[in-house]
């Protein structure tokens, strides 16, 4: 009885064993199933978070900039940016060296940027990372450490082209000159796409594109880097050897109005941003006004040759080198007696000219300026661009009728004056200028008479030849031009102190190829006139020019063609 009772006893204390761990093990179990219900579905969102679908934006590869040879005037170049975790590094010092002494930081301003920010995702670190350091990061490949492409524009002609190119943003946007005027052109327009990034934005997988990318147009210029090139360098060493304010050179075909050469000096690097200082962006050649003074007579022969009343060999008496107007006087260097046409520009005689305009009224000297261009944009839509100030006739006064005889009371720019003599160069056509290949073309307008710009042309040989143009002849070659030198308003008076040094040419003189017009700002130096100061730099330039553009020396000034009449460009109505 005894031993079946403790039986009995054993069998259930061993059934309460087994049924407390069955307990046991099924409240683990249950407690397991209530952890994967609430906590792993947390841990499940929040790697789902951690990699999630975004739209990425694409950028678009911006257009080449070329010269007329296809030679590359501006150009993006890939670059990298760093970036880093300071969360992934703080505790890693290591990492930390390593990652300065690749791109060439002190240890210590590392640790000083990781130190402080130690709680954010991502702190930039530089945009200049080079290829060769990204793969060495790379290879190593730390944790928290990032890379991004992006492109910067590079300019191979530096500071010889950057008012005309001008330069881009951060962003790779046009801010200036040519890169600004035709930004849409050149940037193109971005892509979309699909992809899948981690939590510390880096690409996992790429996706859909939803958007492609059109890549940016290429742009063409009829710039030749060449002439470009040798226009600067010779006015830089003009501009500083005559201890000037600055200077601008253009050179122009003038058969179709490209231009060839467009520069300024003091010019900036645009590779540099240090250099990037806004008063240097100034686009001389078309923002800037000058009164024209000498330069301005051949057209004022034109006039008079237009007007019939006087032929080439015609003569004006500038005895005794002086002529009294109302409170004025118009003088010149001294008395030159009587004068041919081509004389007067030769000597370069105030007192000419001013007889000339006044056996011709008001309105036919304003036609004349008209007719040339002047008072209005030349086609080249650059920015800035000046239209120079031709006032209507109908308000000069006699003395303000004998100045704009001799280049004072109007305003040009050196495009503009460049187009004038295109006129003279390609026997009597006002044709548009431009700086970019395959742009709209614009109709050529009859000026003048073609027996008349050939007369003229033949009179500018002479003044080169035997005037004050001398200093701009180039061996070998006919060169015909006019030199300025113009005095410059100083509050309200003209001033002996301060010039602009002009000489405007065309080459050959026999076959026109060539019209070139250099400005010299305020010379401060031993010489200040157009012919001791910008005639020799017009002659380095077309030195250099004739060579790169194979262009060779002709024979003689040819004879001037007889016409019976031209259609002369019609005046502006409200002029009158």
């Amino acid at each position: 009885m005894n031993l079946q009772r403790k039986v009995t006893l054993d069998f259930r204390n061993r059934r309460k064993v087994v049924l407390a761990l069955f307990s046991i093990m099924s409240a683990v179990l249950i407690w397991g199933a209530i952890d994967l219900q609430i906590n792993e579905p947390v841990d499940l969102k929040k790697r789902a978070d951690s990699r999630s679908l975004r739209i990425k934006v694409v950028p678009t590869d911006r257009g080449i900039i070329f010269d007329k040879n296809k030679d590359p005037l501006a150009v993006s170049v890939p670059h990298y940016a760093l970036e880093v975790d300071p969360r992934k590094l703080i505790n890693n010092e290591e990492h930390q060296n390593r990652i300065a002494t690749i791109i060439d930081w002190d240890p210590e301003k590392l640790h000083k940027i990781i130190s402080t920010k130690k709680n954010r995702k991502g702190i930039p670190l530089t945009r200049k990372l080079t290829k060769e350091q990204k793969k060495t990061l790379s290879d190593i490949g730390i944790d928290g450490v990032y890379f991004s492409e992006y492109s910067k524009r590079h300019y191979p002609t530096s500071n010889v082209t950057a008012h005309l190119i001008g330069f881009t943003d951060r962003d790779d946007r046009g801010q200036e000159g040519i890169e600004k005027l035709y930004n849409a052109t050149l940037q193109g327009v971005a892509g979309e796409r699909r992809v899948l990034q981690d939590a510390s934005r880096q690409v996992v997988k790429s996706l859909q594109i939803i958007k492609p990318v059109e890549p940016g147009k290429d742009l063409y210029l009829t710039i030749h880097a060449g002439v470009q090139y040798a226009a600067y360098r010779a006015l830089e060493k003009a501009v500083i050897k005559n201890q000037a304010s600055s200077g601008s050179v253009v050179v122009m075909n003038p058969n179709n109005g490209n231009i060839l050469a467009l520069t300024n000096y003091p010019s900036f690097n645009p590779n540099i941003s240090s250099e990037k200082q806004a008063h240097l962006y100034r686009n001389r050649a078309v923002t800037d006004k000058f009164e024209p003074g000498s330069t301005l007579k051949p057209f004022t022969i034109a006039m008079a040759l237009e007007g019939g009343r006087y032929a080439p060999e015609s003569t004006v008496d500038t005895s005794p080198g002086a002529i009294k107007i109302g409170k004025n006087k118009v003088q010149d260097f001294r008395d030159y007696g009587v004068l041919d046409l081509a004389g007067i520009l030769r000597y370069s005689s105030n007192v000419g000219s001013t007889k000339l305009a006044f056996d011709h009224s008001p309105k036919a000297m304003w036609n004349i300026f008209w007719a040339i261009g002047l008072g209005e944009k030349t086609g080249l839509k650059l920015n800035g661009e000046a239209r120079g100030d031709l006032t209507s006739h109908v308000k000069w006064d006699p003395f303000e009728h004998a100045t704009h005889s001799f280049g004072y009371g109007m305003t040009v720019t050196t495009v503009q004056l460049a187009r004038a003599y295109s006129v003279i160069a390609n026997g009597g056509w006002l044709v548009s200028l431009d700086v970019v290949r395959g742009g709209p073309s614009f109709p050529r307008v009859r000026a003048i008479k073609e027996s008349t710009a050939r007369s003229v042309l033949d009179m500018l040989v002479v003044a080169v030849n035997e005037g004050t143009g001398k200093n701009a002849r180039v061996q070998g070659f006919n060169v015909a031009g006019k030199t300025g030198t113009a005095r410059k308003l100083l509050d309200g008076e003209y001033t002996s102190k301060a010039h602009m040094a002009l000489f405007a040419g065309i080459m050959p003189a026999d076959a026109p190829q060539l019209v070139s017009v250099v400005v010299i700002d305020e010379p401060r130096g031993e010489h200040y006139t157009g012919g001791q100061v910008a005639a020799p730099v017009f002659s380095e330039i077309m030195n250099e020019a004739t060579r790169l553009l194979n262009i060779e020396p002709g024979t003689s000034v040819g004879q001037p063609v007889i016409e019976n009449f031209a259609t002369i460009r019609p005046p502006l109505g409200s002029a009158f």
